[in-house]
């Protein structure tokens, strides 16, 4: 009778908002218990890795006197053997990983877009492509996220990007004339966010791409003041649990104790996890579906809004078979662990030969007060009449295998990091000399280096290519864009998001940790030298020389940029002015040979072929202004031959 009852109250209160495989009604209850309960399954499954990635957090913190308890299922610390033991903490995890972050950080990793073919529709369609990545690239925002993610990849072995549409978001500043036309601002642009993989529960753990998975659910810890702003809707607060840094007596000595930073369970007051359901397109649910919930209430149910999941992984370390990366400090873990323990084994035998060990006969002298006090200099001690006179133990030599091991161990946790003494710290074998065996050395030091670079470089790749699907979904109504050039000039097209089209994305420049950049200018000036960037005369172009000049010295370097650069930049700022169907003033400054080729390839788009385009007022503007440059032109080579001939009879 109860479930009659509560089948009927679902029934009168509101419709099913979808149905199950097995055709069974769902409403909005159903689906937030279906995520919770999904959400804290997932959870359980991934606590063997997460348990791992707290341990990496605490070794490059620096507290390094713990380990895994696998029958509770947490990161605790461990109590030395003895009390007088030392347990100091040696950190080099710390300055292998500064080393590896920084090699990674001088790797380039802009993105091009390579256009479908050589056709100048082709072409410019690419342009427009690079042009928004490298908008999105540029800010601020983009380059604390980029910081972000390499930190995490080399911590955790993962991080992750999720990327969606923000329609209040502000596309671009519009000008002062836009404005006193009463054009509004564009809203609507790609928004993103970093995610540590604490905050991704995916559905299969052995699917190594996100694409592979059925289904993946985020979780983020949100405030209920936040949810608010994002949804409109109140909810009640509770303490959520979470991550975060405490001081630990986690290190220590022969009469001290010190503190370090360990990575601990703390709450957040007034908050709620927000959890965000997203099931790829199947045959139940044809458009994907996606939900998301907090504090019990469902606060979206839709389709998935995107045509794949918005999110991309940035690896360190990819493993066959795992969705999860690795970083390279589960591999420095134990070799670090011995390292201390050397040391502090080294540590207990200076104290022990520095403050000395008594002889004493048994009950000549008060043990517990010279304990407690020490040999303290100066001061006599005291013994029984007749007893034997107390002495010092005479300690060994230190012997030469504590410090020869840890030499090798510092060898061996470079070596498995990917870094050497030379990448670290400058250093090079006392048996090199030669500079062709200092440069093997310097390939060497960088190739498994370079790996883990291309791991990332990868999905920098794959997050562009997200951001390019969402804008080619969501810009419908015109857009106008300033695609600006190398010397700083702008120039502005207008563009719909199905006018993103391209072949593929890529890097414009090899791996440096693979290819040193000297290797790639040293190539491209072969290049130069074979003449393929010349014209039929043999002569390069000024544009030509800019970009060579640009791509040797850099694009920093102060030069006289071509005027043909400037000249093509103004006939494409024209062509969209001209598609508005607005007027454009030829000026005697104007290159009338650059304007109109550049002018033509805008007019044979296949666009404009079509019946509404050819005969639109842009292309009338269009065809007008080509005209005007034709005759002026014609002028100027009538001109140019009277003025010979006039050269010619004076002479």
């Amino acid at each position: 009778m109860k479930g009659s009852n509560k089948e009927k109250k679902k029934e009168t209160s509101a419709p099913p908002l979808c149905y199950d495989r097995k055709g069974n009604r769902l409403f909005a209850e159903d689906l937030v218990a279906m995520v919770e309960k999904e959400a804290e399954k997932r959870r359980m499954d991934r606590l063997p890795f997460e348990l791992q990635w707290r341990l990496n957090t605490n070794f490059l913190s620096g507290n390094q006197h713990c380990d895994i308890n696998v029958h509770r299922g947490t990161v605790e610390n461990y109590e030395p053997l003895y009390e007088y033991m030392s347990r100091e903490v040696f950190n080099r995890i710390a300055p292998i990983m500064e080393t590896r972050l920084s090699h990674l950080k001088r790797v380039n990793y802009r993105v091009s877009v390579l256009p479908k073919s050589s056709e100048y529709e082709d072409r410019l369609k690419a342009e427009l492509a690079d042009s928004l990545i490298t908008q999105r690239r540029n800010g601020a925002e983009y380059t604390s996220a980029f910081e972000r993610i390499l930190g995490l990849t080399e911590l955790t072995g993962s991080a992750f990007i999720m990327s969606w549409w923000d329609a209040m978001k502000d596309f671009g500043r519009v000008g002062e004339r836009e404005r006193s036309q009463g054009q509004l601002p564009q809203m609507g642009d790609v928004a993103f966010t970093v995610l540590t993989p604490y905050e991704i529960l995916p559905e299969d753990l052995y699917a190594e791409e996100v694409e592979e998975q059925p289904s993946l659910i985020v979780e983020q810890v949100k405030s209920v003041e936040e949810l608010y702003d994002l949804y409109g809707v109140m909810l009640e607060g509770q303490s959520v649990d979470g991550c975060g840094y405490a001081a630990l007596s986690g290190a220590g000595g022969l009469g001290y104790e010190s503190g370090t930073l360990a990575l601990c369970n703390v709450s957040k007051e007034n908050a709620l996890l927000l959890r965000t359901y997203m099931e790829r397109p199947t045959a139940a649910y044809p458009e994907g579906r996606m939900i998301i919930t907090a504090g019990g209430r469902l606060l979206h149910y839709g389709a998935l809004p995107y045509d794949r999941y918005p999110i991309c992984a940035v690896k360190s370390r990819r493993i066959s078979g795992q969705f999860f990366g690795r970083s390279v400090i589960e591999n420095l873990i134990p070799l670090q662990r011995s390292y201390n323990g050397i040391k502090n084994r080294i540590n207990d035998y200076i104290n022990r030969s520095t403050c000395g060990q008594l002889l004493i006969e048994e009950g000549s002298v008060d043990a517990d007060d010279l304990t407690q006090s020490g040999l303290c200099p100066g001061a006599p001690i005291v013994y029984s009449r007749g007893a034997t006179l107390p002495s010092l133990l005479e300690t060994p030599a230190l012997s030469d295998l504590a410090c020869t091991q840890c030499e090798k161990l510092e060898k061996d946790m470079e070596y498995a990091a990917g870094v050497s003494g030379m990448l670290a710290g400058g250093s090079l074998p006392s048996a090199v000399s030669s500079a062709v065996a200092i440069e093997i050395l310097q390939d060497l030091d960088t190739t498994r280096l370079s790996l883990y670079a291309d791991n990332v470089r990868k999905g920098i790749l794959t997050l562009c290519d997200i951001w390019l699907s969402i804008y080619k979904r969501y810009i419908t109504v015109k857009r106008t864009l300033c695609m600006v050039g190398a010397h700083k000039r702008s120039a502005a097209i207008s563009f719909l998001g199905e006018d993103l089209e391209y072949s593929e994305l890529y890097f414009e420049s090899e791996n440096e940790l693979q290819v040193r950049e000297e290797e790639q200018r040293q190539k491209y000036l072969e290049v130069l030298k074979l003449g393929l960037f010349s014209d039929e005369k043999g002569a390069l172009s000024s544009l030509t020389k800019a970009k060579a000049v640009r791509r040797l010295l850099g694009k920093g370097e102060s030069i006289d940029y071509a005027e043909s650069e400037i000249q093509l930049d103004n006939a494409r700022n024209e062509n969209a002015e001209l598609e508005q169907g607005r007027e454009v003033v030829l000026s005697s400054l104007d290159d009338h040979a650059l304007h109109l080729a550049e002018h033509r390839l805008f007019a044979l788009q296949d666009r404009f072929r079509k019946k509404e385009a050819a005969e639109g007022e842009g292309m009338k503007a269009l065809l007008a202004h080509i005209e005007a440059h034709q005759r002026a032109l014609a002028a100027q080579k009538k001109e140019h031959t009277e003025g010979e001939k006039t050269d010619g009879n004076a002479e």
